[in-house]
């Protein structure tokens, strides 16, 4: 999907124009709800002003640039807490040791700051010191869901309020917008692969392995992008002893067990039967945008089947469903909350006690004790 395809004209012209003003250097806020890919959004500007072939106003969508822009593999653009766990001091003190740095192949260098509305002031300070006054050739790009952002640092950038499509601009069923939670991607992805969105009956182990492999899944796109900036920087001895390219291994390994079977003729056994995945990074990329859809889909189907059959669950079965939710969303609060926030919309209409699940999910945000977090939500979910 291209940033022409979408609707809203208004946006698109904006960010063509200011992209065509080929700044020396540029510091820009994107904004919207959960519903918009904010990061899909960042990079599609980049291309704009990256793109080797700029022309029509259009990036073409081939050359080197963007398709390596397109596999989170791209050099000169880095995207800094793409798991939305939290900017820290550390990452913006290495953001202007880093900066003074001429790009490594571009003439421009991006970094995108992902949750910046989580900012802490210690860390907001030193990111505003920068962002201010850009080095020549540095654009930052900074995306928040919420625009009650520090107001020095509004003030020093150029906003973009990027609002989620609703059913008649995307042209799909009610059904299929709301399950995939009005995302544009996923919904552009499902028109042109069209797979089947209904589900039987899943056991409770069924469940969670497909909620454990998207978050497998999340974790491997992310070392991905990071093993693929090593490749780059390191010899092929050191960078195959990075820890990072052992985890990936394994990671990889595990979902080709899995999904073996690819839509588009992928193949699955040559990648299998070569464990040199250093060899083979584009390969690898392929084959994960290739089973995306249906892990993400196999995900929102055990979620929603968790939500309608909890109440009937034996006190066994409750008792499990508590130890494995523990066991995967411990350390991930962000994770645990998007989850969360799927079990209420499923039976928002039948909770009892709306309101009080309501604030015990949104103190995940908080200083608590996430086992017990995760016990009161349950208690009060029946």
């Amino acid at each position: 999907m291209s940033i022409k395809d979408l609707k809203d004209t208004f946006l698109i012209d904006r960010l063509i124009n200011e992209a065509a003003k080929d700044k020396e250097s540029a510091s820009y806020l994107f904004y919207g709800d959960k519903r918009v890919d904010l990061l899909f959004y960042a990079l599609e500007f980049s291309k704009l002003f990256l793109c080797e072939n700029f022309k029509d106003n259009d990036y073409c969508g081939v050359c080197n640039v963007c398709k390596s822009v397109d596999n989170y593999s791209y050099p000169d653009i880095e995207i800094i807490n793409k798991d939305e766990q939290g900017v820290k001091i550390d990452d913006v003190r290495e953001i202007i040791l880093n900066a003074i740095e001429s790009p490594y192949k571009a003439k421009k260098k991006v970094y995108i700051l992902n949750g910046v509305e989580k900012l802490r002031k210690e860390s907001a300070n030193a990111l505003l010191k920068i962002i201010e006054e850009p080095p020549k050739n540095l654009y930052f790009i900074l995306l928040s869901k919420s625009l009650n952002i520090i107001p020095t640092i509004k003030s020093r950038v150029m906003t973009f309020v990027i609002k989620p499509l609703d059913i008649e601009a995307l042209e799909v069923e009610k059904e299929i917008y709301y399950f995939f939670d009005g995302n544009v991607k996923d919904i552009e992805l499902w028109k042109k692969k069209k797979q089947d969105l209904s589900c039987g009956q899943l056991s409770l182990e069924e469940i969670f392995r497909n909620i454990e492999v998207y978050y497998i899944y999340n974790e491997l796109t992310e070392l991905l992008m990071r093993v693929q900036a090593e490749k780059l920087f390191n010899d092929k001895k050191e960078f195959m002893s990075k820890p990072d390219f052992k985890i990936f291994k394994d990671y990889i390994k595990e979902l080709l067990e899995i999904y073996e079977d690819t839509e588009d003729s992928f193949d699955v056994e040559k990648l299998k039967n070569n464990d040199d995945f250093a060899l083979h990074l584009q390969a690898v990329n392929l084959y994960l945008k290739e089973i995306y859809l249906i892990i993400k889909i196999k995900y929102i189907q055990s979620i929603m089947m968790l939500g309608k059959n909890y109440k009937y669950y034996k006190s066994s079965e409750k008792i499990e469903v508590n130890q494995r939710v523990n066991d995967i969303f411990t350390k991930n609060k962000k994770d645990l909350k998007n989850f969360l926030d799927r079990l209420i919309f499923i039976k928002k209409n039948k909770i009892k006690n709306l309101k009080k699940i309501i604030e015990i999910k949104n103190s995940i945000d908080n200083n608590v004790n996430i086992r017990a977090l995760i016990s009161n939500f349950f208690m009060f979910y029946e």
